[in-house]
Protein backbone atom coordinates (compact mmCIF):
# COMPACT_ATOMS: atom_id res chain seq x y z
CA UNK A 1 0.00 0.00 0.00
CA UNK A 2 0.96 3.38 -0.92
CA UNK A 3 2.57 5.74 2.05
CA UNK A 4 1.25 8.47 -0.16
CA UNK A 5 -0.40 8.96 -2.90
CA UNK A 6 1.43 11.41 -5.44
CA UNK A 7 -0.63 14.58 -5.23
CA UNK A 8 -1.48 14.86 -1.69
CA UNK A 9 0.54 17.92 -1.06
CA UNK A 10 -0.53 19.40 -3.78
CA UNK A 11 -4.23 19.09 -2.17
CA UNK A 12 -3.31 19.94 0.96
CA UNK A 13 -1.39 22.95 -0.11
CA UNK A 14 -4.68 23.94 -1.66
CA UNK A 15 -7.02 22.77 1.08
CA UNK A 16 -4.93 25.20 3.39
CA UNK A 17 -5.52 28.11 0.83
CA UNK A 18 -1.54 28.72 0.00
CA UNK A 19 -0.39 28.27 -3.76
CA UNK A 20 1.58 25.63 -4.20
CA UNK A 21 5.09 26.18 -5.24
CA UNK A 22 5.52 26.59 -8.61
CA UNK A 23 2.37 28.23 -9.14
CA UNK A 24 -1.23 26.75 -9.88
CA UNK A 25 -2.10 26.19 -14.12
CA UNK A 26 -4.86 24.06 -15.69
CA UNK A 27 -2.47 21.25 -15.43
CA UNK A 28 -1.83 21.03 -11.61
CA UNK A 29 -5.55 21.77 -11.80
CA UNK A 30 -6.30 18.66 -13.49
CA UNK A 31 -3.71 17.17 -11.08
CA UNK A 32 -5.56 18.46 -7.89
CA UNK A 33 -9.10 17.38 -9.32
CA UNK A 34 -7.55 13.73 -10.17
CA UNK A 35 -5.86 13.58 -6.50
CA UNK A 36 -9.42 14.17 -4.96
CA UNK A 37 -11.33 11.93 -7.17
CA UNK A 38 -8.44 9.59 -5.82
CA UNK A 39 -8.66 10.04 -2.50
CA UNK A 40 -12.89 10.78 -1.92
CA UNK A 41 -16.35 9.75 -3.62
CA UNK A 42 -17.19 11.67 -6.24
CA UNK A 43 -19.29 14.31 -4.52
CA UNK A 44 -16.71 14.16 -1.68
CA UNK A 45 -14.20 15.21 -4.05
CA UNK A 46 -16.09 17.72 -5.86
CA UNK A 47 -16.69 19.67 -2.02
CA UNK A 48 -13.22 19.63 -1.23
CA UNK A 49 -12.53 21.18 -4.41
CA UNK A 50 -15.15 23.54 -4.65
CA UNK A 51 -14.33 25.10 -1.13
CA UNK A 52 -10.02 24.67 -1.51
CA UNK A 53 -10.00 26.47 -4.85
CA UNK A 54 -12.70 29.22 -3.63
CA UNK A 55 -10.16 29.81 -0.36
CA UNK A 56 -7.37 29.86 -2.53
CA UNK A 57 -8.63 32.73 -4.47
CA UNK A 58 -10.46 34.47 -1.84
CA UNK A 59 -7.23 34.45 -0.05
CA UNK A 60 -5.14 35.70 -2.71
CA UNK A 61 -7.71 38.51 -3.61
CA UNK A 62 -8.59 36.98 -6.41
CA UNK A 63 -12.49 35.61 -5.66
CA UNK A 64 -13.49 36.78 -8.62
CA UNK A 65 -11.20 34.01 -10.44
CA UNK A 66 -13.49 31.28 -9.24
CA UNK A 67 -15.61 29.40 -11.32
CA UNK A 68 -18.02 27.00 -9.91
CA UNK A 69 -18.96 25.86 -13.55
CA UNK A 70 -15.65 25.38 -14.49
CA UNK A 71 -14.72 23.67 -11.02
CA UNK A 72 -17.59 21.09 -11.39
CA UNK A 73 -17.62 20.70 -14.99
CA UNK A 74 -13.86 19.32 -15.09
CA UNK A 75 -14.36 17.28 -11.88
CA UNK A 76 -16.94 15.38 -13.85
CA UNK A 77 -14.65 14.95 -17.05
CA UNK A 78 -11.66 13.61 -15.09
CA UNK A 79 -14.02 11.45 -13.51
CA UNK A 80 -15.37 10.14 -16.70
CA UNK A 81 -11.82 9.40 -17.52
CA UNK A 82 -10.71 7.75 -14.45
CA UNK A 83 -13.66 5.56 -15.25
CA UNK A 84 -13.01 4.40 -18.84
CA UNK A 85 -11.31 0.36 -19.19
CA UNK A 86 -7.89 0.05 -18.65
CA UNK A 87 -7.41 4.47 -17.73
CA UNK A 88 -3.94 4.43 -15.49
CA UNK A 89 -4.49 4.54 -12.21
CA UNK A 90 -1.59 6.77 -11.49
CA UNK A 91 -0.81 10.62 -12.35
CA UNK A 92 1.92 10.42 -14.63
CA UNK A 93 0.20 7.76 -17.34
CA UNK A 94 -3.05 9.35 -16.51
CA UNK A 95 -2.05 12.59 -18.11
CA UNK A 96 -0.06 11.19 -20.60
CA UNK A 97 -3.71 8.77 -21.49
CA UNK A 98 -5.86 12.07 -21.59
CA UNK A 99 -3.88 15.28 -23.39
CA UNK A 100 -7.69 16.50 -24.37
CA UNK A 101 -7.75 17.48 -20.42
CA UNK A 102 -5.03 20.03 -21.25
CA UNK A 103 -6.05 21.57 -23.55
CA UNK A 104 -7.36 25.73 -22.52
CA UNK A 105 -8.78 28.56 -24.67
CA UNK A 106 -9.88 27.08 -26.45
CA UNK A 107 -9.86 23.88 -24.81
CA UNK A 108 -12.45 20.93 -23.65
CA UNK A 109 -14.83 22.83 -22.03
CA UNK A 110 -15.93 24.99 -25.10
CA UNK A 111 -16.80 21.58 -26.34
CA UNK A 112 -20.00 22.04 -23.67
CA UNK A 113 -20.22 25.96 -23.08
CA UNK A 114 -20.63 28.71 -25.50
CA UNK A 115 -18.51 31.63 -23.99
CA UNK A 116 -21.40 33.49 -22.82
CA UNK A 117 -23.14 30.80 -20.71
CA UNK A 118 -19.89 30.06 -19.61
CA UNK A 119 -18.52 33.61 -18.63
CA UNK A 120 -22.34 34.29 -16.92
CA UNK A 121 -21.91 35.62 -13.43
CA UNK A 122 -24.44 32.19 -12.85
CA UNK A 123 -22.14 30.31 -14.36
CA UNK A 124 -19.24 31.37 -11.99
CA UNK A 125 -21.27 31.44 -9.00
CA UNK A 126 -23.03 28.42 -9.09
CA UNK A 127 -22.76 25.03 -11.46
CA UNK A 128 -25.00 25.45 -14.66
CA UNK A 129 -25.81 22.95 -17.19
CA UNK A 130 -23.68 23.19 -20.68
CA UNK A 131 -25.42 24.83 -23.73
CA UNK A 132 -23.97 22.59 -26.68
CA UNK A 133 -23.40 19.57 -25.60
CA UNK A 134 -23.61 17.38 -22.03
CA UNK A 135 -21.41 16.78 -19.32
CA UNK A 136 -20.16 13.17 -18.13
CA UNK A 137 -22.59 11.82 -15.95
CA UNK A 138 -21.55 11.85 -12.15
CA UNK A 139 -20.75 8.11 -10.53
CA UNK A 140 -23.66 7.04 -8.05
CA UNK A 141 -23.28 8.02 -4.64
CA UNK A 142 -21.25 5.67 -2.56
CA UNK A 143 -19.02 4.49 -5.94
CA UNK A 144 -15.71 5.43 -6.37
CA UNK A 145 -14.61 8.87 -8.68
Amino acid sequence: MKTEIRGTTLVRALERAKMPVGGFDHRRHIQAAFTWLTLHEFETAVSRAEAALEGLATRMGLSDRYHATITRAYMLLVSERMRRPNAPAEWPEFADAFPDLFEWNPGLIDRHYSRERRDSATARATFVEPDLAPLPEAPFDGSPT
